[in-house]
């Protein structure tokens, strides 16, 4: 029992540490239809960004959810204290 939710954790934490280079990776794998079809600069006579455009705009909205994440972390720790006597 405890293997397992030890596994399930260090896997939750590596997909976390991990995901962006998930992001990258799926950029490279579909950068044609990402340059063809969700470009902003598709409809230029010249597209120079071939989609990295689309990359900058995913990793900045996955940096954004990660620090919403942290944020809400920090806000939700302190659930009572003790006092002495």
């Amino acid at each position: 029992m405890k293997k397992t939710v030890l596994i399930l954790l260090l896997g939750a934490f590596l997909f976390q540490a991990l995901s962006g280079l998930v992001i990258l990776a799926a950029f490279h794998l579909n950068r044609d239809y990402i340059s063809e079809n969700l470009c902003i600069n598709r409809f230029d006579a010249i597209p120079l960004c071939k989609g990295s455009c689309y990359l900058e705009e995913q990793l900045s909205e996955h940096e954004q959810q990660q620090q919403d994440t942290t944020d809400l972390k920090l806000n939700g720790t302190v659930l009572f204290t003790i006092t002495a006597r």
